[in-house]
């Protein structure tokens, strides 16, 4: 059974013990009212910062945190990835090793 990005994202933080299974409530009840992603909700809500948000999901998903403020990205890196799949991925090309 596939498990959706929100079913992970809650396991995840009520695991961790990052929120209560009442904050997740509030926070699902917001989010079917007005819309919005769970974790910017969790964190507008005060439910959970945003750094204790990312570090939780970096080491569910084995992928380390990028803090892109502290990062200059050549022009050239950008350059890699099309427009139009940065957009529809919400990724942001930061490196290039190797080929990769």
């Amino acid at each position: 059974m596939v498990t959706s990005v929100k079913e992970r994202l809650k396991k995840i933080l009520i695991n961790s013990k990052l929120i209560t299974s009442k904050q997740l409530d509030e926070a699902l009840e917001f989010q079917r009212k007005k819309g919005g992603r769970l974790g910017d909700i969790l964190v507008n809500l005060g439910h959970i910062n945003r750094n204790d948000l990312v570090v939780a999901l970096s080491q569910e998903l084995n992928i380390p945190p990028v803090d892109l403020s502290k990062l200059q990205i050549k022009p050239e890196i950008i350059k890699l990835i099309p427009k139009q799949v940065v957009q529809h991925y919400r990724l942001v090309p930061v490196s290039k090793i190797g080929k990769t």
